[in-house]
């Protein structure tokens, strides 16, 4: 490779990281968000769960066909 040719490359490398760090920032940041919203099932589900150990009456589902 022609010695003059390496910092044109090193300059597409750069950019190429610097993008490759924007993609992950993003990931992280949707990461986060699903983290916080499985948190939050969580805690709904335990509230639920809870309502049934505490003896509350089960209610049964109702057949839609009659």
């Amino acid at each position: 490779m022609d010695n003059n040719l390496l910092p044109e490359a090193f300059l597409n490398l750069l950019n190429i990281a610097n993008k490759l760090i924007e993609q992950n920032n993003k990931l992280i940041e949707q990461n986060t968000v699903i983290v916080q919203i499985n948190a939050e099932q969580s805690a709904q589900l335990s509230e639920v769960l809870a309502m049934f150990e505490d003896g509350e009456p089960e209610q049964k589902a109702k057949s839609l066909d009659g």
